[in-house]
């Protein structure tokens, strides 16, 4: 279903934002993946016309217990400018706070089939890396 594929792609970044964490923290880099909450967006504009019309109908209430863009926004800015790094590198946060990931984002084996994946579907875009 198309839930289900949008969720295997979440979890796909929150695997890649951990194994990136595993390869890189050594060299200060801090990786973060995070959830802002269910928030009010386009989310369905490529759903199929009946989810659009119940999501259309919903409005009024969602936009009453949802969080608007810019407000879910504030998870990242505050992942950015967080002054203590070392306590969010390979962190999984949900509204700010850090939570336990999901079981499959600590699998270090998938992390690496599915960071390699990742790097072969964008391998003709990517540009090289400098060395010097």
């Amino acid at each position: 279903s198309m839930f289900r594929v949008y969720a295997k792609s979440k979890l796909a970044q929150v695997i890649i934002a951990a194994e990136l964490d595993r390869r890189e923290a050594h060299n200060g880099i801090v990786s973060v993946s995070l959830h802002p909450g269910n928030t009010y967006s386009e989310v369905t504009r490529d759903y199929p016309r009946i989810v659009q019309m119940m999501y259309s109908c919903a409005q009024p209430l969602l936009r009453t217990i949802q969080p608007s863009v810019g407000q879910a926004a504030h998870c990242s800015v505050h992942a950015l400018l967080s002054s203590d790094h070392a306590s969010l590198t390979g962190a999984y946060l949900e509204r700010c706070a850090p939570v336990a990931a999901a079981e499959p984002v600590l699998d270090s084996a998938l992390g690496a089939k599915v960071y390699a994946m990742s790097e072969a579907l964008v391998a003709r875009w990517a540009l090289p890396l400098s060395t010097g």
